[in-house]
């Protein structure tokens, strides 16, 4: 297990990777719970109950065909979160995904502003 996983408190940061078959994307979740057997965490967007996934304290949802991790907050990881959000934002053409976070930023501003 992971030394950041074993340091983990109600309130921190985590990164639940859905994996390359994930039916979403991965999303920035904070712990709101932790027992001796598992690790609750929820979007920073959800309501309080809602949208709570549970994962083993290895860091795992269990496994099967549509398991998730956890993953450490890095800035990398979150800034790429970050762009993959914008770039949906934007639209399905899947050239937004292989644009920076800067210029995601940038076209996603002009559009909310009604230019474009």
């Amino acid at each position: 297990m992971s030394e950041w996983i074993k340091n983990l408190k109600v309130g921190d940061e985590v990164i639940v990777d859905t994996g390359p078959l994930g039916w979403s994307p991965s999303y920035v979740a904070r712990v709101v719970r932790l027992t001796k057997t598992l690790i609750v965490v929820a979007k920073a967007s959800a309501k309080k109950g809602e949208g709570e996934a549970k994962f083993k304290r290895t860091g795992s949802s269990g496994g099967g065909f549509s398991s998730s991790d956890l993953v450490e907050p890095t800035e990398a990881a979150k800034n790429e979160i970050t762009r993959l959000q914008y770039a949906s934002h934007l639209g399905n053409f899947n050239g937004w995904k292989k644009l920076p976070l800067d210029v995601l930023q940038q076209i996603y501003k002009l559009k909310q502003d009604g230019i474009g």
